[in-house]
């Protein structure tokens, strides 16, 4: 499967498996750009990881693990958890961002105010991380609850049968 989702390994996590989201990722009310900035700069191996397998993905993919990603930040923070392990079984690779040790995302989330909400570029493995005026957390809400292509559907090579059950299972709860 060229767009990388890939359902039959991920689809047996259980509770047990699940590992524990650092407070700081919990309680934050940064963007996912300012959350992707900050964690350019403090912990680069984590970010490079999520970047070059996100540049691997297909439009689809990225734009609902973007969208989720929006999702999980919209949540409480004591619902939050919970979503993290929702991602794990269908985006797994992404999950371990949140799951980074407690002392990089201690840092991540101190500097991450100080980063654009919104920064396409963040999701570009080459571009700098640069420091922008913090914003507030009203200005950080995604613009749209979404994908950019929800009314067109991208050209894929995920077959829209699994991209329904995908969907259904991220947005229920």
């Amino acid at each position: 499967m060229g767009g990388g989702l890939m359902l039959g390994t991920a689809a047996v996590a259980t509770a047990d498996d699940a590992l524990p989201v650092a407070p700081a990722l919990l309680n934050t009310d940064c963007s996912r750009d300012q959350l992707m900035a900050a964690t350019k700069v403090v912990d680069r191996p984590v970010y490079d990881e999520v970047v070059n397998k996100y540049n691997t993905e297909s439009p689809w993919v990225q734009d609902h693990f973007k969208y989720h990603f929006d999702l999980l930040l919209e949540k409480s923070p004591a619902d939050r958890q919970a979503e993290v392990d929702e991602l794990a079984v269908f985006f797994p690779q992404y999950a371990d961002f949140f799951r980074m040790n407690m002392d990089s995302a201690n840092a991540v989330t101190a500097q991450c105010h100080s980063y654009p909400a919104v920064d396409p570029t963040v999701w570009t493995p080459q571009a700098p991380a640069s420091v922008a005026p913090a914003q507030s957390p009203a200005d950080a809400a995604p613009a749209a609850n979404a994908p950019a292509d929800a009314a067109t559907p991208a050209a894929t090579d995920v077959d829209p049968a699994v991209a329904d059950v995908v969907d259904d299972a991220l947005t229920d709860g």
